[in-house]
């Protein structure tokens, strides 16, 4: 089984992308940016997560609407499983000798 991680902003329904930066824009001034979208970044551990979060508090702090979703994926069948008789005959038809 695998279980995956994503950081959602319940407000804009999107994902991060687990990019954080921060720079200066004037001289007391800071700017921290995070990039968002419909897919994000998958984290595949509450480690990396936590690390990241950290970072983000670091650079000025977690806002409320964030929510770490979690993902539990196991493969339902191997490959070869789903390859029925007709399948397997087009296998078998294609000239091997002309793949690179």
């Amino acid at each position: 089984m695998i279980t995956i991680y994503k950081i959602k902003d319940k407000d804009t329904g999107l994902y991060s992308h687990g990019v954080i930066s921060r720079w200066s824009t004037k001289r007391d001034e800071e700017l921290t940016i995070q990039k968002w979208s419909k897919k994000g970044k998958e984290w595949t551990s509450e480690v990396l997560v936590k690390k990241h979060l950290m970072a983000c508090i670091e650079l000025g702090g977690i806002p409320a609407s964030w929510e770490i979703e979690e993902f539990t994926q196991q493969p339902s069948k191997e490959l070869n499983k789903w390859i029925d008789a007709k399948m397997l005959v087009k296998i078998l038809q294609i000239d091997h000798s002309k793949q690179k």
